[in-house]
């Protein structure tokens, strides 16, 4: 059996969320791919809603999608 787990990289809609920057989800999906051993299971990133956050957040999330080598599924719900 296979699967892809993405990490969500959308921020909690808390008062007080575990990550409070677009850099701090970065650098735990980063910590993650390093742990990231099991062949059964492939590591994908689920990145913010195109048009949810600066176009500089969207450019930083696909770079670091292609530079560890992320499966990036996709769902757009544009009106």
């Amino acid at each position: 059996m296979r699967t892809v787990w993405a990490y969500g990289l959308t921020g909690a809609p808390t008062s007080d969320p575990a990550f409070a920057s677009p850099e701090d989800r970065l650098r735990d999906l980063r910590r993650i791919r390093a742990a990231h051993t099991d062949g059964r299971v492939s590591l994908g990133v689920a990145v913010n809603d195109l048009l949810g956050v600066d176009w500089q957040v969207t450019e930083q999330e696909y770079a670091l999608a292609k530079e560890l080598d992320l499966l990036v599924p996709r769902q757009h719900q544009f009106r």
